[in-house]
């Protein structure tokens, strides 16, 4: 496995490349990184060219200056793929990545799409106010707040363009349909995006792992790749 660099969107972008063959592409989730896919990477590098950037912001990618939108992701990921010039891919995306794989394939036809417990389904939920509040009080009066109604969130762990990021970012996309055949894998023990999603996502199959987590790739990533094998 190489690690590389690359200039994306006038960030220096980190990514893992392993393998030959048809390529494939992994896109972690929110506070992840492609180092947590190693295993994921060198099972699957036994059939396809295996490529997993750090999203910017995290693992060992650049931070973006200013608060990003989906669009920002997206076409960050164009850009990504024609500098890299990858044609007729694979592309899998977690949590997150689930979200950003499922809007790239609603615009751009890929050859199959894996979304592994994608975060797509945001209901309107107290927490979700709580994120778009404008509060007025001091810092240590915010922080009071986000210890008793986001304690089980990311939120409050970032600061600056990737805290305003975070904000722009929780949006409801299953209302969205994919160009390509679409694979839906699943940990049935996953208690960040509930299993319950599943069905309100569009999907030509669904996959489960009876003991998975949200975090499959480091729980189960055997069986994840047999899932990935089986629907080729």
């Amino acid at each position: 496995m190489l690690k590389k660099q690359i200039r994306i969107k006038n960030l220096n972008i980190n990514y893992r490349v392993s393998g030959q063959g048809k390529p494939f592409l992994i896109l972690h989730g929110w506070g992840s990184n492609s180092e947590k896919w190693e295993k994921v990477i060198n099972l699957l590098s036994f059939k396809f060219q295996v490529f997993a950037p750090d999203l910017p912001g995290f693992g060992e990618s650049e931070v973006m200056k200013d608060p990003w939108q989906i669009k920002d992701f997206i076409d960050f990921l164009k850009e990504f793929v024609e500098k890299l010039d990858l044609k007729n891919f694979y592309l899998l995306g977690h949590s997150f990545g689930g979200s950003l794989a499922l809007k790239y394939n609603s615009e751009f036809k890929v050859n199959k799409l894996f979304l592994v417990a994608p975060s797509l389904v945001r209901k309107n939920t107290l927490k979700k106010r709580i994120f778009s509040l404008k509060i007025p009080c001091p810092f240590f009066c915010k922080k009071i707040i986000y210890a008793l109604f986001l304690k089980n969130t990311d939120y409050p762990l970032y600061r600056g363009a990737m805290k305003e990021t975070l904000k722009n970012v929780l949006i409801d996309l299953s209302h969205l349909k994919p160009l390509s055949e679409t694979i839906l894998i699943w940990g049935k023990k996953d208690k960040i995006t509930p299993f319950s999603n599943s069905k309100l996502i569009k999907k030509d199959v669904l996959e489960t792992i009876p003991q998975a987590g949200h975090a499959i790739e480091i729980d189960t990533p055997d069986l994840l790749v047999e899932k990935i094998l089986n629907n080729l």
